[in-house]
């Protein structure tokens, strides 16, 4: 297991922080979700992409043996049975119930189980054309969210789409035959080391061709590590926290119809910066006319404020041989730099977009370095080193508290300077470097969900998101038939009630206000589903 993947595993052990789930909901013919055909196409893709159907073993305290391991089906039948282990079609639980109990819940995967899939349907529809909801849930270890929705359409594509001559859907016989086909190709033959885990990312981007190279790029990438800015270290605005012993997950979703999303495309194409870009400065204006709401801005117009986003590796990674899969973890992450004041001098307006083409000068300048394979490179090293470090010391800790019931921590009593004793000299305090929010931008995913590839189903959402850790906080944004989501998560019990809230409803206003030429709609807080009051949705009316 490489750094990268290892810095996914580790963290997770205890409560399945980054576990992710895709949620599609679709219409189509109840003749072709039957959990026969399901059982078929998702055995097939265990096949094809064997992450799915692994394990990871660990020697306990031994963080660099973490490894894959596959044990392929002895036939395509057992194939056909494993996959019905790792499947349900439900009738008697609502999808909002699911996913709280997902993301809320005890971890539901787990390093034998790394996938999932729930199929939601009524019991009372009885129509031949039926709405389903579709869970799949998957290990951040094993891919990313790109990838993840990767695998989601080639369910559909076996479920619903046409055949090599284009004139019917696949039947089920030609559903096992094509099962048959993908077990013969791989393990028919009496050869079993074959080693099927795809390669990982760090092995896929150039490494330093040479010593000088190497140690140059670990300079520069020490350098940008400990500073962005010269002079300053950004960071450290955070949202107002309280002390909490539990975890509650909360989404909030918020969509712009198909003609309010192309006058959003239309009016960043004009600022010649894109949506992706706009959003950071979104997140920016929200939060400081937040905490300004609150009163809470003594110190944090001081320093620049920092954002993340995840930066897909897949550009930058070596073609894939035919036969290998598509499902492995390539992400990386690069953080971006607002100023965390509002000018007087010039309108909000005007703001706004020079900060959005500030924001995408420094991801065009950090993506088109030609240092950026050796930067991911590093960062895989330090994010592996210190997921292994604090691996260690919260094993240490459990083996403790197990083993010693009855110790106590002492604390140390606080030291006081008495007032005749001479002062001693301060020692320079770096600034905080601590991110305000993560954003996953996963772009147009018309182009990963090709509807005319299963024409009879009719995909109408596709969402999804991540366990948190304590106090995580994650805004997913997307395009998907015409229409701009954008869907928020974070741990409400690590914050003060009302304020991320607050800034949740400025996002949302902020994009209507900044992003189209349009006035101010209203907007709405609804229920995701009636009687569920557990898990409120942000919906702006855009009539």
């Amino acid at each position: 297991m490489s750094c990268r993947t290892s810095s996914y595993f580790l963290p997770s052990r205890a409560r399945g922080a980054n576990d992710m789930f895709v949620h599609v909901t679709f219409r189509a013919p109840a003749h072709l979700v039957t959990p026969h055909r399901l059982s078929l196409a998702w055995a097939i893709l265990r096949l094809r992409h064997p992450l799915l159907a692994s394990q990871i073993h660990m020697t306990p305290g031994s963080y660099d043996d973490a490894r894959f391991v596959y044990s392929p089906p002895s036939t395509p039948q057992q194939a056909v049975l494993q996959a019905q282990d790792t499947f349900d079609v439900l009738t008697d639980k609502s999808v909002d119930d699911l996913v709280d109990d997902y993301l809320n819940g005890p971890r539901f995967l787990s390093t034998d189980r790394l996938s999932y899939i729930h199929l939601a349907a009524r019991v009372d529809d009885t129509s031949l054309v039926r709405e389903y909801n579709l869970l799949m849930y998957i290990a951040h270890v094993v891919c990313d969210g790109y990838s993840a929705h990767g695998i989601c359409n080639s369910l559909f594509v076996l479920l619903g789409g046409l055949h090599a001559r284009g004139l019917s859907v696949n039947n089920n016989e030609e559903l096992a035959g094509l099962l048959q086909y993908e077990w013969q190709k791989r393990w028919s033959s009496a050869q079993t080391d074959v080693d099927v885990i795809p390669r990982c990312a760090e092995q896929r981007i150039p490494s330093a061709s040479n010593k000088f190279l190497e140690v140059a790029s670990k300079l520069e990438f020490a350098a940008r590590q400990s500073r962005f800015i010269v002079g300053f270290s950004p960071g450290g605005h955070t949202f107002p926290k309280v002390p909490s012993d539990t975890h509650r997950s909360v989404i909030m979703n918020a969509s712009f119809d198909a003609t309010k999303t192309a006058a959003i495309l239309a009016k960043c194409r004009s600022e010649r910066v894109t949506v992706s870009n706009a959003l950071f400065v979104i997140c920016n204006f929200a939060w400081i006319s937040t905490m300004r709401a609150l009163g809470l801005t003594d110190n944090s117009e001081t320093l620049p404020m920092m954002m993340y986003t995840a930066l897909s590796l897949r550009p930058f990674c070596a073609p894939r041989p035919p036969q290998e899969s598509f499902l492995f973890l390539a992400i990386s992450y690069l953080n971006v730099i607002l100023p965390s004041f509002m000018p007087s001098t010039i309108s909000e307006a005007e703001t706004f977009w020079h900060r959005a083409r500030l924001i995408r000068r420094q991801c065009a300048k950090y993506i088109q370095s030609t240092l950026l394979p050796l930067r991911v490179q590093h960062m895989s090293k330090e994010r592996g080193i210190r997921a292994k470090t604090f691996a260690k010391e919260d094993d240490n800790i459990l083996q403790q508290s197990s083993t010693s019931t009855s110790s106590r921590v002492i604390s140390r009593p606080p030291q006081h300077v008495s007032s005749s004793a001479k002062p001693a000299l301060a020692v320079p305090q770096k600034p905080p470097s601590v991110a305000l929010i993560g954003l996953s931008q996963l772009n147009n995913l018309d182009d990963v969900y090709i509807a005319a590839d299963y024409p009879d189903f009719d995909l109408s959402y596709v969402g999804g998101h991540t366990r948190k850790q304590p106090g995580g906080m994650l805004l997913f944004t997307q395009t998907f038939r015409g229409k701009l989501w954008l869907i928020f998560g974070w741990d409400a019990s690590a914050y003060q009630q009302g304020v991320v809230e607050a800034f949740w409803e400025r996002v949302c206003s902020g994009v209507e206000e900044f992003m189209s030429d349009g006035a101010m709609q209203k907007v709405e807080w609804l229920p995701r589903c009636e009687g569920n009051p557990r898990e409120m949705y942000f919906t702006a009316s855009m009539s």
